[in-house]
């Protein structure tokens, strides 16, 4: 990865807008105040002052050309003071949020704006990993902290804003780490696959590990006030601040690593497993007692689950996925389509009687027939008896018109 430390003395620091935070805040000095202060020998003034400058990346114009940024430090580092004053201020068009106001009494998709379309809120939450109707049509309060914060994510990012930024506070801070990272690496998915078209996202958080799984253009890292970026020039001796140049590339590395692999491992698994992953199957909740049951495991965990079935009918050696589930902390990275291309290769290398000779999936939901009408190793066979005049129109059927499309398994 290419970066550069953006510290005083390099060359392209004309080119980067500054942010000033000032803090001032009054003391009030009451009896106890002043008994503390003078157990610890604390010297009271009238306010407590603080004021730091940083660098930001452009919003338009030259170095503008990035889609997602991180600020993290710590805790009181000043971390939501500058995304808020370069965010929230008016003139720099953009938008920093902190919490929405859900709907107590109606489900999370009734709190998105009422201008927006089903099928954009839809896919902005599938986007983002949260890929799960069942959950949809319930309130936000009832919501897992990690379904919130998807949900909070996708509102965030439909925001409407004329340049097109949007900043959300403490990101990753009420779920696990493990959490934050899947859900960061969805984000970056999304943004730059164009589910969010010409969106700029910053996320603010404390987690300096979420940067890694985000992969930002640019980071801000807020313990040192310094602003690395990842699409100008290898880092240069900084001869004003006598800061070896070793050191910035260290710095880079830590923040430009790249995301690190997920190594998925597909396993044989029984029935006993399914009572997991029933709750977030997005139809019927039954496993035929035939099924044929593959996990996909990370870390030695089931996060994922896929049943095979024989065709019924006069089509021997004909096998179709019967169901199909990642746990919601783990959807939005394609971990499904991984585990369904892995289940039908094995599928149809296996010898057992009688050999498969045709792996197929039928489906109902709009986001994986979009994924799978977009991936080389399936064929769409049919999509509602046939009618291929209507694929535009099922990738957006809403309930009462729900189009179903069947893919066959292309051997590689």
């Amino acid at each position: 990865m290419r970066c550069c430390s953006n510290r005083p003395g390099l060359a392209d620091r004309r080119n980067v807008p500054a942010v000033t935070v000032h803090h001032s805040t009054p003391i009030t000095k009451t009896f106890r105040v002043e008994q503390v202060a003078g157990i610890f020998d604390l010297p009271l003034a009238d306010a407590t002052a603080t004021q730091f400058t940083v660098h930001v990346p452009p919003l338009t114009g030259p170095g503008s050309d990035w889609s997602i940024g991180a600020i993290i430090g710590p805790s009181g580092s000043g971390k939501s003071s500058v995304a808020r004053r370069w965010l929230g201020d008016h003139a720099a068009g953009g938008c920093f949020v902190k919490a929405f106001d859900w709907p107590d009494d109606r489900s999370i998709l009734d709190g998105f704006p009422p201008e927006l379309a089903s099928k954009d809120f839809t896919a902005a939450l599938t986007a983002v990993g949260f890929s799960s109707p069942p959950v949809w049509v319930q309130p936000y309060h009832t919501l897992s902290d990690g379904q919130k914060f998807r949900a909070d994510l996708a509102r965030a990012l439909l925001l409407d804003t004329p340049h097109r930024c949007v900043g959300m506070d403490e990101f990753g801070g009420t779920v696990t780490e493990q959490v934050a990272q899947f859900a960061a690496a969805a984000i970056a998915k999304g943004i730059r696959r164009g589910a969010f078209p010409n969106q700029k996202f910053v996320a603010v958080g404390a987690r300096s590990e979420f940067a890694q799984w985000i992969e930002p253009d640019w980071v801000l890292d807020m313990s040192e006030r310094r602003l690395a970026r990842g699409w100008v020039q290898p880092p240069e001796e900084d001869a004003e601040q006598g800061e070896p140049a070793e050191r910035d590339q260290a710095w880079c590395r830590k923040h430009f690593s790249g995301r690190p692999p997920i190594d998925i491992e597909v396993v044989r698994g029984t029935r006993d497993h399914w009572p997991r992953f029933e709750p977030h199957h997005y139809l019927s909740a039954n496993l035929h007692r035939a099924a044929r049951v593959y996990l996909a495991t990370w870390r030695a965990e089931p996060i994922a689950f896929c049943a095979t079935l024989p065709q019924p009918g006069k089509f021997t050696g004909y096998r179709r996925c019967h169901r199909l589930v990642v746990l919601p902390d783990y959807q939005g990275m394609g971990i499904g389509l991984k585990l369904l291309d892995a289940v039908a290769a094995l599928e149809l290398a296996a010898d057992s009687p009688p050999r498969c000779r045709r792996f197929s999936i039928t489906t109902s939901h709009p986001a994986l027939m979009r994924a799978l009408h977009r991936r080389p190793t399936w064929t769409m066979t049919t999509l509602d008896r046939g009618n291929l005049a209507k694929l535009r129109s099922a990738f957006h059927a809403s309930a009462a018109t729900r189009t179903t499309a069947s893919f066959a398994y292309a051997r590689q």
